[in-house]
């Protein structure tokens, strides 16, 4: 399971490059939460929470993401984003949109 988390990041991070994103080496803590990949373009911050199907619907994810989410809600040039495998995309929509309601966390694939 950790290897394809590492692998998902490592492609994940590979995709922000290309879309011009720095990609900061060590991500800031977030109240006890450490994202798995922190990125800076212009003067904003993307937040990125990479989940395999196995840990999509555990309790310590949606702790994770609760903990994102109340940070990007005080800060306006911060996004969170939750990478998943595509097969477990309308999961994580759903999951995203039934929890927060909003756009500032979006889910992407890879």
């Amino acid at each position: 399971m950790a290897e394809k988390h590492e692998k998902m990041v490592s492609d994940y991070k590979k995709i922000l490059i290309k879309k011009k994103y720095i990609i900061i080496n060590k991500s800031p803590i977030i109240y006890r939460y450490r994202p798995d990949i922190y990125a800076t373009k212009s003067n904003n911050e993307l937040f990125v929470e990479v989940e395999i199907e196995q840990t999509i619907h555990n309790d310590h994810t949606l702790e994770q993401l609760s903990t994102l989410y109340e940070y990007l809600m005080k800060n306006k040039h911060s996004k969170g984003c939750l990478v998943v495998p595509k097969k477990t995309k309308s999961h994580a929509d759903f999951l995203i949109r039934t929890t927060f309601g909003d756009d500032k966390i979006t889910v992407d694939v890879i």
